[in-house]
């Protein structure tokens, strides 16, 4: 019997989709296989984060044609910390 959590990700999969996620407790990215096949890439946010460097903070997601791309900022500031080409990650 299938769960409700692998349906969820075999349609994600089928389309290739951007799960964006907040209130995790920490920034990351990363790109899996659904159980049915077909990829998704996740990114993070987090207000909460255990690194006295990183901040909590938000991100800024931008779509040109057919490029996404995150930029992840720390704190309430214009500090990046990170930027992520979302279709390279889907990519990859």
């Amino acid at each position: 019997m299938t769960s409700s959590r692998e349906k969820l990700l075999d349609l994600l999969g089928k389309n290739n989709a951007f799960v964006l996620g907040g209130h995790i407790h920490r920034f990351y990215t990363l790109c899996r296989t659904a159980p049915g096949g077909g990829r998704l890439a996740q990114l993070s946010i987090s207000h909460v984060v255990g690194n006295a460097d990183v901040k909590p903070g938000h991100a800024a997601i931008t779509i040109n044609g057919d490029q996404v791309q995150a930029v992840m900022y720390s704190g309430i500031t214009r500090n990046v910390y990170k930027t992520v080409d979302l279709m390279k990650l889907l990519a990859s």
